[in-house]
């Protein structure tokens, strides 16, 4: 068998090396003339989210109570008002007389609001001729609502109460009794409206 000379491997190694050498850039070349891997996802996602308002007024104080008394003799009307500690000479009070009460309400929601009130109105609650049911609110922010005669229709308490810092109020009340009233309950409903 005929040997194979040095010269000969030499040129074989090389036309190896210079094929081998070519095909790797031609496999390079092409790999960087794809725009994105391959394998891989080429479509988008979308997240989406809503945020919603809420509006909640909630009650700190709830009551507000008058007692039990009766007009003195020599009056026909006594105006009893929330806010006093001691009844008007008009009133004989035989129990525990409001002692500056008052109904509280906060902003608990996300957002400024309306606060608006509406309930059981004077002839339902004591009734009589002439008797009367009247709030007045005081805001930490917005807008008061004040002489508001209680009525079956919303009113305005406390007009853009902000949903952060001064978030509270309060509603006191005047009762006027005349002759002819007698016992009640009076309900009052609070509505938080988008300001």
């Amino acid at each position: 068998m005929k040997e194979i000379s040095n010269k000969v491997l030499m040129y074989v190694l090389f036309v190896a090396v210079v094929v081998s050498i070519g095909s790797m850039m031609y496999t390079f070349g092409a790999i960087s003339k794809t725009t994105s891997p391959t394998g891989m996802a080429t479509t988008e996602g979308t997240v989406d989210v809503a945020i919603t308002s809420t509006y909640v007024v909630n009650l700190t104080d709830t009551t507000i109570d008058y007692g039990t008394g009766s007009l003195t003799d020599t009056y026909e009307s006594c105006l009893l008002n929330s806010t006093d500690s001691v009844p008007a000479a008009c009133w004989t009070n035989s129990t525990l007389y409001a002692t500056d009460s008052s109904i509280g309400f906060e902003n608990i929601g996300s957002d400024a609001i309306d606060v608006e009130i509406n309930g059981t109105t004077a002839a339902n609650f004591i009734g009589g001729t002439g008797a009367t049911f009247v709030a007045d609110c005081t805001c930490g922010s917005g807008t008061p609502g004040t002489d508001l005669t209680i009525a079956l229709a919303h009113q305005d308490c406390c007009d853009g109460l902000t949903a952060t810092g001064s978030d509270t109020g309060t509603l006191v009340t005047q009762l006027n009794v005349v002759a002819g009233s007698s016992t009640g309950t009076a309900n009052l409903y609070f509505y938080g409206t988008a300001d």
